[in-house]
């Protein structure tokens, strides 16, 4: 099992990774393909472009006493890019927010820092080890690009050797620290509201796999980001049974320990993308015909608080615990 410390909205995360050294790594394939390991590597060549942009803003490494613990045990090519398309949206976030702090006399500099939407998932096709590294080029791009024009030497990173010892779990984690790293650098985006929009998308995939659309219970207390975040994770567990129910092997991602109350949406925003990443997949594994949320049964609040995504995840758990335990069963 190996471990890493990685900051978290001003706590700390501490990751695991349980190798299954029995299986073979579903990113890991013949001397032709794209295998983790080169993944991995363009990883942490973006780990160390962060690390200088970091340094550049005047963002000094995060440290805290409280740390939360992340294991995981098992994962597949579709869950490192799901959260790559997360961190690629984070990127362009911060590479605006960086724009609009320091001002560039051309405008084509600054369209260059204002661009675009993350690769989408491929159609037609399960998504490959090749469709990982490809979006991870584009994520280090962005961040290349932002030190370019604050005029950084960034030839360092291309010092780095590859680790042929390497998994889909570590570039998952990998990918996982840096996101959570940013997390701390943006401002702007990712507030409760992204993460209410994301629940959302959830409960429509769950509705497609057959969970129908149940309505929501009203909390009695008012509940912070740190309260969405702890639901949130108490669906990885639901999710792992719902695979084992439909015969799909889910993402494998536990949260252990207490969540600090320096938890910002965006993290939850990331364990909300962890969830979508196997729901999406298994609409396509029971050849679900994909349909429209009945937005007349989730109305979007005008101003959305912690409060309201809690009450919404409260649906997603419903609809996973029916999933999980078919008619038959009972």
């Amino acid at each position: 099992m190996q471990r890493a410390m990685i900051g978290f909205a001003g706590a700390m995360l501490c990751f695991c990774v349980t190798a299954q050294p029995q299986q073979q790594d579903p990113m890991n394939g013949s001397a032709s393909e794209v295998t983790s390991p080169e993944v991995f590597l363009e990883i942490m060549h973006l780990q160390y472009d962060l690390a200088a942009l970091r340094y550049v803003v005047g963002q000094s490494a995060m440290s805290s006493s409280d740390p939360i613990e992340l294991q995981i045990a098992t994962a597949a090519p579709r869950h490192v890019f799901y959260q790559a398309q997360t961190l690629f949206r984070k990127a362009n976030q911060l590479s605006e927010e960086l724009a609009d702090r320091r001002p560039l006399p051309l405008g084509e500099v600054n369209a260059q820092w204002r661009r675009a939407s993350p690769r989408p998932v491929p159609a037609g096709r399960e998504i490959s080890t090749a469709d990982v590294l490809a979006l991870a080029t584009d994520i280090r791009d962005r961040i290349r690009a932002m030190l370019l024009l604050l005029r950084v030497n960034i030839s360092i990173t291309d010092s780095l050797e590859i680790d042929r010892s390497k998994q889909t779990e570590d570039v998952l984690m990998e990918m996982m620290k840096i996101s959570s790293q940013i997390n701390s650098m943006i401002h702007g985006e990712f507030r409760m509201r992204d993460v209410y929009e994301q629940v959302l998308v959830a409960i429509n995939y769950a509705g497609d796999v057959g969970a129908g659309y149940p309505g929501s219970t009203k909390s009695a207390d008012r509940k912070k980001a740190r309260d969405v975040y702890q639901r949130l994770a108490d669906c990885l567990p639901l999710l792992r049974n719902v695979g084992t129910a439909l015969d799909v092997q889910t993402l494998d991602l536990r949260v252990s320990g207490t969540v600090s109350e320096s938890v910002m949406p965006a993290d939850a925003y990331d364990l909300a993308t962890a969830l979508i990443s196997d729901l999406a997949y298994m609409v396509q594994q029971v050849d679900a015909e994909p349909t429209a949320l009945p937005l007349g049964e989730y109305r979007r609040p005008r101003l959305v608080v912690a409060t309201d995504v809690f009450e919404l995840v409260g649906i997603l758990e419903t609809q996973l615990n029916a999933l999980a335990t078919p008619e038959s069963d009972n």
